[in-house]
């Protein structure tokens, strides 16, 4: 991405070196590298979205000026040679840059006899300067989406200058820091590390740490991708970022070249100057809590961060169980009775109209909806209570799981915990939507609602076991990391000891374009917090050196667990560093919301660590 353009000038006109430098998102300082080749005929680059051209294709040959002699001001306004280039903004969000000469002579005092004078765009020309006493032509010059803006520059030697400058060679360049925030694959340089990590040999079934995984790394199975995955793991602290107001880690990067970034506080000025120092507590969430994901936790479709419309949420009843009542393996569509009736609620008979006859067709009274039951209370006979939910006739199960869980749901019917977070990011004609809308990329959130086990939502499932997940629909989140449960070690995580980031299920990817999200914000899933360092119901805090996700509190994920009666999201932190599900009515979680920054989002200065966060925004 380095490249070094060279002009010309008239006798008395030194060369400029045109260098592209990229501000690297994880590197610490800005990189100025070296292009070797000095004879390039190139007039036009583009580099993390600026496109430089040089008007004069023919001038680009040589590096210096020889044999230089002092003139007037005068005589260099009128008589020197132009050097002429343009900058478009060809990337897609509005571009920040430094335009400044840099001096490479050996002779140290020549910046104090060079002589200059520079035009932007339509303007005049600058009062002559000596480069000694201001060497930028446009510091934090900005240019719009599509902008063009032309530089017209001339220079020469003072005529001031005495003997010893006579008829040598003075060399300069002219630097283009173009200050972007992007991570691709070729050009991170890693400052966390000698290198950028291989995620080959972690144990993503194990928590993070020395030996297990702590700096950057690129997701296996992805190196050679246009955007290649990289992530932060363990117990790093040079992922800081200043954004919106606030504070935010950087988590990885998204299939699309953006990155992807998690709330952490407000920001503390120190020396005028904003750090990002809150890493545990209350503080680095939303100081708006919610008590829940979901207010209401009796139907499967509450696991939804966007829920379906109000009449496709099915949620349960209770009632006491008696030996009178007829229950069906199924509803015959065609005359609308139970089929093969008993008056046994089991594992195979789950239907009922809650009669006494076994020839019920549901034509009026409560006979008029089905009831479907998907637990009971108790091992065995017609004691305890059984748990339902009710419908049309003439549907099914499988059609009302499809209502809750696989048909398209709405940003009409945000769930509790989304309208906390559209209310702080969106509320208001002065929000923040309103300020910082424009840098966020429409990335996918997955809210994985795909089924590993329906349970008792089967018509020949389980409706009762000591054993919770027999008689739960399960979802597959919860299966690739649930070591209690599904195995450990290697044969968890899907037999695979990879992260899933992808979605399977089109209807699970939220997005604005889907028109399932009011903005492109979320939270975070279970898998990327497992690609941080957390694992299933085990420690990471103190004893493994923490990871950077750890705040000694409790805060909501994306991830869907199980239904069992209760809507159960996994994925929460918990204040000893592990992952875990709770119901979606729970009352003590956190909110830290997620967002991606398009890939080529500005960053204006600092290095990532929490006294010099990288910052992207100014308030």
């Amino acid at each position: 991405m380095k490249r070094i353009f060279t002009n010309e000038f008239k006798r008395f006109l030194p060369v400029y070196l045109i260098i592209l430098s990229l501000v690297i998102l994880l590197g610490t300082s800005y990189a100025l590298l070296r292009d070797s080749k000095t004879g390039t005929k190139s007039y036009t680059m583009n580099v993390a979205g600026l496109e430089i051209t040089f008007k004069d294709k023919s001038s680009i040959d040589v590096l210096s000026l020889e044999n230089a002699v002092p003139i007037s001001d005068e005589e260099g306004i009128e008589g020197s040679s132009e050097l002429v280039f343009t900058i478009k903004n060809t990337g897609n969000v509005k571009a920040s840059y430094d335009i400044y000469i840099e001096e490479t002579s050996t002779n140290p005092e020549f910046k104090s006899v060079i002589r200059y004078i520079d035009k932007k765009g339509t303007g005049e020309y600058t009062t002559p300067k000596t480069l000694g006493d201001n060497k930028y032509i446009d510091q934090n010059g900005t240019i719009d989406v599509n902008g063009e803006i032309e530089y017209r520059v001339k220079c020469w030697l003072d005529e001031s200058a005495d003997n010893t400058y006579m008829n040598q060679t003075f060399k300069a360049r002219i630097v283009v820091d173009a200050k972007q925030f992007v991570m691709k694959k070729n050009e991170i340089i890693s400052k966390v590390s000698d290198t950028i990590n291989d995620s080959d040999g972690i144990k993503f079934y194990k928590v993070s740490g020395t030996h297990n995984g702590n700096g950057l790394f690129v997701l296996k199975g992805t190196e050679s991708d246009e955007h290649p995955i990289y992530f932060y793991r363990g117990n790093v602290d040079n992922n800081n970022v200043y954004f919106a107001e606030s504070c935010w880690k950087i988590v990885r990067t998204t299939e699309t070249g953006g990155t992807k970034l998690v709330y952490n506080g407000a920001a503390t000025i120190v020396d005028g100057e904003k750090q990002c120092n809150q890493t545990t507590g209350t503080g680095t969430q939303l100081s708006v809590r919610t008590k829940a994901f979901n207010s209401s936790y009796n139907s499967p479709a509450y696991v939804g961060y966007s829920l379906p419309e109000s009449s496709k949420i099915y949620p349960y009843s209770t009632q006491t169980l008696n030996s009178t009542t007829y229950y069906g393996s199924s509803v015959d569509q065609a005359t609308k009775r139970l089929v093969d009736p008993v008056l046994e609620l089991n594992d195979t008979h789950h239907y009922s109209y809650n009669s006494t006859d076994p020839d019920a067709t549901g034509i009026s009274g409560d006979t008029g909806n089905v009831r479907y039951y998907f637990y009971k209370n108790s091992e065995s006979g017609t004691s305890g209570r059984g748990y339902f939910i009710k419908f049309d006739k003439t549907k099914s199960v499988s059609t009302i799981l499809d209502e809750m869980l696989t048909e398209s749901n709405s940003k009409n019917n945000p769930s509790t915990i989304q309208g906390v977070i559209n209310t702080w990011w969106g509320i208001g004609d002065n929000s923040l939507n309103s300020k910082y809308g424009e840098y966020l990329e429409d990335t996918e959130w997955c809210n994985d609602r795909s089924v590993a086990s329906l349970g008792g939502w089967s018509p020949t499932g389980t409706l009762y076991s000591s054993n919770l997940e027999d008689y739960s629909i399960v979802f597959n989140e919860k299966v690739r990391y649930d070591q209690s449960t599904y195995g450990s070690d290697a044969n968890n995580i899907k037999n695979t000891n990879t992260p899933v980031l992808s979605c399977s299920r089109p209807v699970d990817r939220l997005t604005v374009a889907n028109g399932n999200l009011t903005y492109p914000i979320g939270l975070l899933t279970y898998d990327e917090v497992a690609m941080a360092g957390a694992i299933w119901s085990n420690e990471n805090s103190d004893f493994y050196l923490k990871f950077y996700l750890y705040t000694n509190q409790s805060y909501w994920l994306l991830s869907p667990a199980r239904f069992s009666g209760y809507a159960d999201v996994v994925g929460t932190v918990t204040n000893v560093g592990y992952l875990k599900f709770y119901s979606v009515y729970s009352d003590d979680q956190g909110v830290r919301p997620a967002l991606s920054l398009k890939n080529g989002t500005q960053i204006l200065r600092g290095e990532g660590t929490k006294t010099k966060p990288y910052i992207i925004t100014e308030d």
